[in-house]
């Protein structure tokens, strides 16, 4: 039984690796899906402090209107980054990963199906030795070697392009960061008095 779930799994992957490495310029002319990115899990902030040593996070979150069953990118560093590394990657284990986000070919995440938007996919860590450049700003990517597109695919297994969202690392008056999802504390009573 282990080794059939092994080779459904496998099989999944490289459809996923089909459909992110292979699949035709995205056809969807419009489209509001991105990959957001903020400081925290909590989605409350795009401004990223730091002044090192230590480790800090960047946090992704697949964003926009319907279903998606699988989504592409890259994180590279940029040249503002100075004294990070790469710490590695956790995304959440209910999805299926090929790669990692730093490697030549990107990351490419499967949902296992179709779920509604937004998801939140997991973070990026890094060590930083030093402070990075003021107002340093972080995007997603294409990979840069053949690889995966930063394309997403919807439950009718066409491509949808994805926006990138950013941070700003050590962000100054000059380089505000606004964060791109309005947040505000509530209780579930709250959330539940909206749909009555």
């Amino acid at each position: 039984m282990n080794v059939h779930i092994r080779a459904r799994k496998t099989m999944r992957l490289l459809w996923l690796l089909f459909l992110l490495v292979l699949a035709p310029a995205a056809s969807h002319a419009q489209s509001d899906w991105k990959l957001e990115m903020f400081s925290d899990a909590q989605m409350s902030s795009c401004a990223v402090n730091f002044n090192g040593p230590g480790l800090f996070q960047i946090h992704f979150v697949h964003t926009g209107s319907g279903e998606s069953m699988a989504v592409g990118f890259a994180l590279y560093p940029p040249a503002c980054m100075t004294g990070a590394f790469w710490a590695g990657d956790r995304f959440d284990t209910q999805f299926d990963i090929l790669s990692f986000t730093q490697a030549d070919i990107g990351v490419a995440i499967a949902y296992r199906g179709c779920v509604a938007l937004p998801v939140y996919l997991g973070y990026v860590q890094f060590y930083a030795t030093a402070p990075s450049e003021a107002c340093c700003e972080y995007r997603a990517s294409e990979a840069t070697f053949v690889g995966v597109q930063f394309i997403g695919v919807d439950c009718a297994l066409e491509a949808v392009p994805v926006e990138s969202g950013r941070v700003i690392l050590n962000p100054t008056p000059n380089c505000p960061c606004e964060s791109p999802v309005a947040t505000q504390s509530t209780t579930w009573g709250g959330i539940k008095s909206l749909y009555r």
